[in-house]
């Protein structure tokens, strides 16, 4: 089987969070169930968590943004990005470490979830998070 791509946009609203778990399960059976159970739990944990860090820091809880999604079934991984044109920041620094106060877990959970992780800036602010077939056992 080829790879599968596929790329939409939300708006930064959070009453699309159950909307993305149960698109992660359609992709995980379009692709020959390659995530297996686990994996999808870990790669919907990871693209809700990244989805509310768009909505809540880059847009700052409005809901008149929007965030572009993408997700590429490869032989080997999946490929998800999550862009967005709200708030910048620095990834430096915030990706290993957990916050005390409200918030600043998303990216370590997403870290920790995910084979790699790359944030880049430009014209839109995209993270991109790969997750591993063999990762799931």
């Amino acid at each position: 089987m080829g790879s599968l791509c596929f790329t939409f946009s939300i708006t930064s609203r959070p009453t699309y969070i159950p909307f993305l778990r149960r698109f992660i399960s359609a992709v995980d059976r379009l692709s020959g169930r390659r995530l297996g159970k686990r994996g999808v739990f870990i790669v919907s944990l990871a693209l809700v968590e990244a989805v509310n860090n768009a909505i809540v820091h880059a847009y700052k809880g409005r809901s008149d943004g929007w965030i572009d999604i993408s997700i590429k079934v490869g032989f080997k991984h999946l490929l998800i990005g999550v862009a967005e044109t709200g708030a910048g920041f620095c990834l430096k620094g915030r990706i290993r470490r957990f916050s005390k106060g409200k918030g600043g877990r998303g990216l370590p959970i997403i870290r920790a979830l995910m084979r790699d992780v790359e944030y880049r800036t430009g014209k839109k602010n995209q993270l991109i998070m790969r997750y591993c077939y063999d990762d799931k056992e």
